[in-house]
């Protein structure tokens, strides 16, 4: 079990839900060069169903759907599971700053604080998939420390999977 409080020293931390969809969708509407690259779409539908969805073998309590939150005001949304695809792992399947807040580093810090909490936790690596052909995603990625490692085909989407190795940080 991941302990949620131990991602951020500058944001609070809560799982968001149906509630926040509204919100979620703002940040990623601040965002629309994603949705050039992604096979997803920003719409409550999409959303909701992003908020629900499991990779198998896996749990609703694996599963950390996340806002990162400043004055009550969203600024980050993250979709976190742990232990995928194996025990050591925790694989981020989203991860979206609000437009409004990105190129002063904000992104990069909370990543960093996230790997280094998930490391704290015990875990050897985390793991993500960036839409190919992304330049944006694909430089944030790798710029904080993501190394691709292979190609995937997700139901006729291909994606880079990326892989950091965990360590003190």
């Amino acid at each position: 079990m991941i302990r949620m409080q131990n991602l951020s020293d500058e944001y609070e931390i809560r799982k968001l839900n149906e509630r926040d969809i509204r919100d979620v969708q703002k940040i990623c509407g601040s965002n629309p060069q994603f949705y050039l690259y992604s096979d997803a779409d920003n719409t409550e539908e999409c959303i909701a169903a992003d908020m629900r969805a499991l990779p198998p073998g896996k749990e609703a309590e694996d599963k950390y759907y996340i806002g990162f939150l400043r004055d009550g005001r969203l600024h980050a949304v993250m979709d976190l599971i742990d232990g995928y695809p194996d025990p050591e792992t925790a694989f981020i399947g989203f991860f979206m700053m609000d437009a409004e807040y990105s190129g002063r580093g904000e992104g990069s810090r909370i990543v960093r604080k996230v790997c280094t909490a998930l490391c704290e936790e015990g875990f050897q690596r985390a793991r993500l998939c960036i839409d190919k052909g992304n330049p944006q995603s694909s430089h944030f990625w790798q710029k904080n420390g993501f190394v691709p490692v292979k190609e995937a085909d997700r139901n006729g989407h291909i994606v880079i999977i990326a892989d950091k190795t965990l360590q003190g940080e």
